[in-house]
């Protein structure tokens, strides 16, 4: 935008000639003062700029305007021009607010548009689940199954950790009798990490921060991939539940155990219960993340205790000596072995 012409003594002198006479002309002003016709013209073409002067009605004659007229004539366009200006911000708004939507639209929903990619190359689940724990800036969340080996990687590396990033992890109570776990469990907890055990079922799930991963189909499916979950709402879905399934699990250091004994016990209870509710050994062993060799074991030595050949004798046996509460509701103890504790 061009800025008007300024105006100087030189000019004023026009506009007091033109306002004392009621009109003025070029060849006025260069009679009147005696000044050069490129002059008069700059003179004239100020106050018309202005719009001090407008166009008389003889050709070549101009005519004096009041201040304030020139003021509302000369701020008109400019008045316009700001309308304008200001519509084309509140349009440029409007489009940013609805870019500024979907941004926020894609860190609720996350960055693959859903929130749910599919990875199928177990080769690129460990890079991905490495970059995630390489990037995590607050915590780690694992539940893990006893036995069975999954998609996921078992164990996470905590070296792969920040200091300060908080690792928490689940798995069943039958790993307390492995050697391995128990070395795991000491690294975890000098690196501040927690691991805990229950008596519950469990799957494969990894929480970093605001992702989840877990498998595509049970582990007994080879090649079965893994989902990756970025939708907001369902990744703290999944932490409230662990929240609560962690709630209830016992402490484990990978210490000498003095509550493995108590905890064998809770293990024979359970496949006793699993038992009542009509499960087989195989669904028994997984929900409880046995060897089906170990789960037989358990059943034959309860059947023995029993003094029963067959499961229907067993559970009227159990119900006659009431080794389960009264109140126990067997049929959520048996419902389907691939279950999460906390749904």
């Amino acid at each position: 935008m061009a800025w008007p012409a300024q105006l100087t003594e030189t000019s004023l002198a026009v506009y007091r000639h033109a306002a004392a006479t009621g009109q003025v002309s070029v060849e006025s002003v260069v009679s009147t003062f005696a000044w050069s016709r490129t002059d008069a013209e700059r003179a004239c073409a100020t106050l018309l700029s202005l719009r001090l002067l407008e166009p008389g009605r003889q050709p070549g004659t101009f005519v004096p305007v009041h201040p304030d007229r020139a003021r509302a004539l000369a701020s008109e366009p400019l008045v316009d021009e700001i309308l304008v200006r200001r519509s084309a911000i509140e349009f440029t708004n409007r489009q940013l607010e609805r870019a500024a939507q979907a941004l926020s639209d894609t860190v609720r929903i996350g960055p693959d548009g859903d929130g749910i990619r599919v990875v199928s190359d177990p080769v690129q689940v460990r890079r991905e689940i490495n970059e995630m724990l390489l990037a995590c800036t607050e915590e780690v969340l694992v539940t893990q199954p006893g036995g069975a080996r999954g998609p996921l990687p078992d164990p996470i590396d905590p070296g792969l950790l920040r200091p300060g990033v908080r690792c928490r992890i689940l798995r069943q109570h039958t790993v307390r009798a492995n050697l391995g776990m128990r070395t795991y469990a000491k690294v975890i907890a000098d690196h501040g990490g927690q691991v805990r055990t229950t008596g519950d079922a469990l799957e494969h799930l990894l929480l970093v921060d605001g992702s989840a991963v877990l498998p595509l189909a049970p582990p007994q499916e080879p090649e079965s991939g893994s989902v990756v979950l970025t939708h907001a709402p369902v990744v703290e879905f999944l932490r409230r539940g662990f929240d609560r399934a962690w709630s209830y699990a016992t402490p484990y250091a990978g210490d000498c155990d003095d509550d493995y004994r108590r905890i064998s016990a809770e293990i024979r209870m359970s496949v006793l219960r699993l038992m009542a509710a009509g499960l087989k050994d195989e669904a028994i062993a997984h929900r409880l993340g046995l060897a089906t060799r170990t789960c037989r074991r358990h059943v034959a030595a309860i059947m023995e205790e029993l003094n029963v050949t067959s499961r229907f004798q067993a559970g009227v046996r159990i119900a006659e000596l009431g080794l389960l509460p009264l109140n126990e509701d067997v049929s959520v103890a048996g419902r389907g072995s691939d279950s999460y504790p906390f749904w």
